[in-house]
C-alpha cells in the first residue's frame, strides 16, 4: 500500500512539473502571446484597429480568438501561418523565432485562455540590452521601426525617454498618445523602464 502511493506521489509531481513547464510565461496569453501578437501582427496597414487587413483586429484576445481553435493548434489559422513559408507565412516580411512559434503552439494547445502565469519581476539589474529593449521589441518596435516615432536603436530609445514621451506614453499620462494602444504594459515591465530611466538611461 504504501509503495502503490509512492508511486501515486512520483506521478502527481511528475506531471504538475510538465504543467509548470508547459505554463511558463513563454506559454501565457497576459505575460507572453499578445505581446509576440501585437509586435509581429499588428503594425501600419496590417491586423490592427484601423486597418482590420482581413477584417481582422489581432490587438484583442476577441481578435486573436476568431483564428485560434482552442486545444487544437494545427487547426488554428493563427498557427498554421506563423508555420507556414512563402507568400502563406505570417508576418509576411519575418519569421517568427522558434521559441515565439512554440510558445503560441503551447497557448492554444492548452485552450488559448486569456491568461497570466504571474511572472516574477527581478529588477536588481536592469540594462538596455538584458530588459529595455527585449521589453521594447515585444511591445513598441512592430509599430515604431519607422515614421516619427522609431524605437529600433539605443540612440532612438534613449531620445524618446529622455523627453519624457515614454514613460509618458506607457503609463497613460500627460499629453502623449498611450502607448501600446490596446493594453497597459505589465508593472513589472513599467518599473524596468523607469529604473533605466532614473539611472541615466546607459547603454548597458
Amino acid at each position: 500500500m504504501l509503495q502503490r502511493i509512492f508511486v501515486l506521489m512520483i506521478v502527481v509531481a511528475t506531471l504538475a512539473s510538465c504543467r509548470n513547464d508547459v505554463y511558463s510565461p513563454n506559454g501565457c496569453y497576459n505575460d507572453k502571446i499578445k505581446s509576440i501578437i501585437v509586435s509581429n501582427c499588428t503594425g501600419s496597414g496590417c491586423h490592427n484597429a484601423k486597418d482590420h487587413e482581413r477584417r481582422l483586429d489581432l490587438t484583442t484576445y476577441e481578435g486573436v480568438m476568431k483564428i485560434v481553435t482552442p486545444g487544437h493548434p494545427l487547426r488554428s489559422e493563427l498557427y498554421k501561418v506563423i508555420r507556414g513559408s512563402g507568400d502563406g507565412r505570417m508576418p509576411p516580411d519575418h519569421s517568427l523565432t522558434s521559441q515565439e512559434i512554440l510558445a503560441i503552439k503551447s497557448w492554444i494547445a492548452f485552450g488559448a485562455h486569456n491568461n497570466d502565469c504571474g511572472v516574477s519581476c527581478d529588477t536588481s539589474n536592469v540594462t538596455y540590452s538584458g530588459a529595455v529593449a527585449d521589453i521594447l521589441q515585444s511591445n513598441c518596435t512592430g509599430c515604431h521601426s519607422s515614421g516619427n516615432v522609431i524605437l529600433t536603436s539605443y540612440s532612438d530609445v534613449k531620445g524618446y525617454a529622455a523627453s519624457g514621451a515614454l514613460i509618458n506614453a506607457i503609463k497613460r499620462t500627460g499629453a502623449n498618445q498611450a502607448m501600446p494602444p490596446s493594453y497597459t504594459l505589465s508593472n513589472c515591465d513599467i518599473r524596468t523602464l523607469e529604473i533605466w530611466i532614473n539611472a541615466g538611461m546607459p547603454n548597458n
